[in-house]
């Protein structure tokens, strides 16, 4: 008997620790796109800023549709999470406009201790 639940104890001490170490770790930002009728711009909350996406030189990257935003995204890393649309409308003596916000929430993955030094630089104390 105490062989037995010797056995049955450490089976369930390897379960629950094999469960933390296969845990997955991201890291997550908010991609917000504006639109215009010539092409589309990308801010990026990081966690400790909000700023339009830069390539390599710092300068703003403008793309001309949604899916190359998603495409070039993607190809640094990163997955799609989820989505959210704000809609807004304004009517001023009879004439009227709305405005749209898409914010993309994409994460990458990482490892438990690039998450934990990223929460260190986000933690406002």
């Amino acid at each position: 008997m105490g062989k037995a639940l010797t056995m049955l104890l450490l089976a369930f001490s390897l379960n629950i620790a094999g469960q933390t170490q296969g845990r997955k770790h991201y890291i997550y930002n908010i991609f917000e796109l504006s639109r215009n009728s010539k092409n589309i711009k990308v801010r990026v909350d990081n966690g400790q800023t909000i700023e339009e996406i830069k390539n390599a030189d710092g300068k703003t990257i403008k793309f001309k549709t949604a899916a190359g935003v998603l495409m070039y995204l993607t190809s640094l890393g990163w997955d799609f999470y989820t989505s959210q649309d704000n809609i807004k409308g304004v009517v001023y003596s009879g004439s009227g406009g709305t405005s749209t916000t898409t914010r993309w929430i994409m994460r990458k993955p990482a490892t438990k201790e690039e998450v934990d030094e990223a929460l260190k630089n986000i933690i406002k104390e």
